[in-house]
């Protein structure tokens, strides 16, 4: 198992420590997490480093704590039916995730950079939400 393997499943057994009634598949960290108002304003969204998770159902959002390169969940944010989700990938300056939740909430994560060999640590999330960025499993 490669470095990077070792953390995502890391992170993917720390927040199924906290969500017992769903199989988390993958974990995907964040930072930037803003809601984004109809005129395009953006706002803090509850805090800034996000840890979002793709359940067999759920879409979960719990906030963190960097341990290094571990993670620390500390509360759920939010968790919402994967069918009333709509996510999309946006790369640029920085590789952006939003999410459009019941067609009428719209949140942006930002993805972290310049990990080095960690910069694929999102991949399988990426993957499990359809969005498939990379076509290398991480750590390849």
């Amino acid at each position: 198992m490669s470095a990077v393997q070792h953390y995502i499943e890391h992170y993917r057994a720390a927040v199924q420590q906290h969500v017992p009634d769903e199989l988390v598949l993958s974990v995907g960290v964040f930072t930037h997490a803003r809601r984004i108002d109809r005129t395009g304003a953006r706002s803090a969204w509850l805090t800034d480093d996000v840890a979002l998770a793709a359940g067999t159902s759920t879409l979960l959002a719990m906030s963190y704590r960097a341990a290094g390169m571990e993670i620390e969940p500390i509360a759920m944010l939010a968790s919402w039916p994967r069918a009333h989700v709509v996510v999309s990938l946006h790369d640029g300056a920085t590789l952006r995730v939003l999410l459009l939740v019941d067609g009428s909430e719209l949140l942006e994560l930002h993805s972290p950079r310049q990990l080095g060999a960690f910069d694929r640590v999102n991949d399988q999330l990426y993957r499990d939400l359809g969005l498939a960025p990379f076509s290398n499993p991480p750590g390849s």
